[in-house]
């Protein structure tokens, strides 16, 4: 996500915390204009990711969206707020629904879904001419938003066909080809350095 502007017309004071510079987010603040949003972005895939940050916002830059499959998750969380120092909180835990991922030899077991991920998903993609499902947890602004919201989730340029469902497990267990875990590297590779 592109930077928060530091800030507006002096009407709101918020938490201050820019990206990539910890030492400055103790207790920094800044003045905006109409809103706070505490951001926070974490890639599971592998290794983690977690890129926080804090400031001032417009009603534009204020989503939520994640999508989880298992072996690899991107969440983008943007909370919004108008009181002052509203902005002191991080993404949410487990909510206790689950949805079925995939491994490297089937899609049998369960994932716990986190924070707003409320929908099951089923995501297909062409990896090197190889069909590849995923399967997990996501947001009702995931599923929403169609391709192109979990596409620039993911950090790819193309879309992913996907369909959502609400309801414990309801993204049908099913079993996978043998090559899943290589395709499932290749996506990975794909999302981390593209």
């Amino acid at each position: 996500i592109g930077g928060f502007p530091k800030a507006f017309a002096q009407s709101l004071t918020c938490y201050y915390c820019p990206p990539n510079r910890p030492s400055l987010c103790s207790n920094s603040q800044v003045i905006c204009s109409s809103l706070c949003a505490s951001v926070r972005e974490v890639i599971y895939a592998g290794s983690i990711q977690d890129l926080g940050q804090k400031g001032c916002a417009t009603k534009e830059l204020c989503y939520n969206g994640s999508v989880n499959f298992g072996v690899s998750r991107a969440t983008t969380n943007i909370q919004c707020c108008s009181s002052n120092l509203c902005n002191n909180y991080p993404a949410g835990g487990p909510n206790g629904k689950k949805c079925y991922t995939c491994n490297n030899k089937d899609c049998l077991a369960t994932l716990s879904c986190s924070g707003n991920e409320d929908h099951c998903i089923t995501a297909n993609d062409d990896v090197g001419g190889q069909k590849v499902t995923l399967k997990g947890c996501a947001t009702k602004t995931i599923c929403d938003g169609k391709a192109s919201k979990m596409s620039s989730l993911l950090g790819l340029e193309r879309a992913v066909t996907f369909k959502c469902c609400k309801g414990e497990l309801c993204n049908n267990a099913k079993r996978i080809g043998q090559s899943m875990f290589l395709l499932l590297a290749a996506l990975l590779y794909i999302v981390l350095f593209n």
